[in-house]
């Protein structure tokens, strides 16, 4: 297959493939995002396991029935078949408190597996941002390579015309076929790393590995707010995994209280209404008993202190990784900002050598038409701008990746926009 023909089955599929926004993929591996899918069956689980533990405060209702049958020594006081049957209603007195405790306990549980699915959600968004961007570059370089392609194409086909008029030496008709076969050979790579890229979109919308795209390309970001101590600030007061650990922090707190109420007193309160299928003078056929237990533990062996002396050190240890994980968000956001103007500052000098590097190959083609340059000039020019396009493609990518990061590091997109500005920043296409 031809470059001409592969290059118009590869337009008319572009043609083909339905948009893509940023927006849209990160809405379509949300959506599909088995990760996230796990996180929030977690949640389910706790919010049942917190109806459970509401439900244990309340009274139960159980019914019963018994069948006997005497075998050998039957009388007028034990006849041969008793049948009954016993309804029990029965209610729990928390005077120790501990069902309160088990209530919020599943509360705080439950909290914190709801913040843990928008950590997760966070970490999908960025991973998808990431894929999204890397197809752009792949894009990008797909598009440096065909149009150096062309050129090479153009220089070679010139060049057997010039040889076959006895113009050109065989010498540089053979340097040319030799640049065409190694532009022909980049531009394959490059269309390989393009499907690869965008088998890794797909993969993270969980869409077909074969599903064709036509993206939107970024080209307008708005003003990043580089103030690193307001970022620090509200990426500790919105990154999910923070407010998941505190709520596990408080209940742990609550698992403490827990365990220092096991020596405390319970209550109970039983009515119960039983009827006998076979009542006689001396078994009344139906009767009813109401009753009340209390239990106080006295001595447990020093069991109790000692569950509360291990619970006292679950939750120091669990606030000693909170105290981390703040620790850790905050260096993330810095390394997250620094890469960022590292990025910022890449993208303004490859802007400024793809203008220099333009500018060197159009005039060595002047001279070169001329008679004034050489066909080597014209090449090392050629190449020259290709590594130049390629070093702002490679830029603008690690710009998207770093501001991406910087937003999954905060935890929430609208925090690393400056406020009050409605500037933008521009990237410059390859």
């Amino acid at each position: 297959m031809t470059f001409a023909l592969s290059a118009v089955l590869a337009a008319l599929v572009q043609v083909q493939a339905p948009i893509l926004t940023l927006e849209d993929a990160v809405a379509r591996g949300e959506k599909r995002s088995l990760a996230i899918q796990i996180a929030q069956n977690e949640a389910v689980k706790n919010r049942d396991n917190l109806r459970a533990a509401k439900a244990s405060s309340g009274p139960s209702l159980t019914l019963g029935g018994s069948s006997r049958r005497v075998l050998d020594g039957s009388n007028a006081f034990t006849p041969d078949w008793s049948n009954s049957l016993t309804a029990t209603a029965s209610i729990g007195i928390d005077i120790s408190g501990l069902v309160r405790l088990a209530v919020r306990s599943a509360e705080y549980a439950l909290a914190a597996q709801r913040e843990n699915v928008e950590a997760t959600r966070n970490t999908t968004r960025y991973d998808i941002k990431v894929a999204y961007f890397r197809l752009i570059q792949t894009d990008w370089v797909l598009q440096i390579r065909e149009s150096t392609l062309r050129a090479a194409e153009k220089r070679a086909n010139d060049a057997r015309l010039k040889n076959t008029q006895g113009v050109l030496s065989k010498f540089d008709l053979t340097r040319l076929e030799s640049d065409l076969q190694q532009a022909r050979l980049q531009y394959d790579q490059a269309q390989l790393s393009r499907n690869l890229a965008l088998a890794a979109l797909n993969n993270a919308m969980r869409e077909p590995l074969e599903q064709q795209w036509t993206l939107q390309p970024v080209q307008e970001i708005a003003e990043v707010n580089t103030s690193e101590p307001e970022l620090k600030m509200a990426a500790d007061r919105e990154r999910a995994e923070i407010r998941s650990l505190k709520n596990r922090v408080s209940l742990l707190e609550v698992q403490e209280k827990v365990a220092g109420n096991s020596l405390k007193p319970s209550m109970g309160v039983q009515l119960q209404q039983s009827r006998n299928l076979n009542p006689n003078s001396f078994s009344p056929a139906s009767q009813t008993t109401l009753g009340v237990s209390v239990s106080y533990p006295i001595f447990d062996g020093g069991v109790t202190k000692a569950r509360v002396a291990a619970a006292r050190r679950d939750t120091e240890s669990l606030r000693i990784q909170l105290l981390q994980l703040r620790e850790g968000v905050s260096l993330e956001v810095h390394v997250a900002l620094q890469n960022l103007k590292n990025a910022s500052a890449q993208v303004a000098i490859t802007e400024e050598g793809l203008t220099v590097a333009r500018e060197a190959y159009r005039l060595a083609e002047v001279r070169f038409a001329n008679d004034l340059g050489i066909l080597l000039d014209v090449i090392a020019a050629q190449d020259s701008l290709t590594a130049a396009r390629a070093r702002l493609a490679q830029a603008n990518y690690d710009y998207l990746v770093a501001v991406a990061a910087l937003q999954k590091a905060v935890g929430n997109d609208e925090y690393t926009i400056r406020t009050g500005s409605p500037a933008k920043k521009t990237l410059t296409t390859p």
